[in-house]
């Protein structure tokens, strides 16, 4: 059912025929065996070159955060998942908690972050 109603906006949308219906699902079957029909090694590139896309997302926002003042000697750790940025460590305050998690999120080509940075507990005198 949800393929058919799929189908139907598509031709409304493109102004194909009913009778192309057809055709488009053939068409479309055969271009995701053609990906489908990549090697492992082909696979294997578009993966390592997923994670210099993810490896250079996370050093935008380590240069980010080293830049500013306020997280100035804070080591963090910074990953970079399908655009979603992971922060983990410790911070002394809740400012550059979130002062950290602003920067990283308007990091451009950052979609999310997810903040689990930690406070710091003072130490008993």
């Amino acid at each position: 059912m949800r393929r058919t109603l799929w189908l139907g906006c598509l031709l409304a949308a493109t102004g194909c025929q009913p009778g192309d219906a057809d055709r488009l699902e053939r068409a479309g079957r055969r271009a995701v065996d053609n990906i489908w029909a990549v090697g492992v090694g082909a696979r294997g590139q578009l993966a390592r070159g997923w994670q210099a896309l993810h490896n250079d997302l996370a050093e935008a926002v380590r240069n980010r955060l080293a830049e500013d003042e306020s997280l100035a000697g804070i080591r963090l750790d910074v990953r970079a998942e399908a655009g979603t940025v992971i922060l983990n460590g410790q911070v002394s305050t809740e400012e550059q908690r979130r002062r950290a998690e602003e920067l990283a999120g308007t990091t451009p080509g950052v979609r999310a972050v997810r903040n689990e940075l930690t406070l710091q507990r003072a130490e008993p005198e």
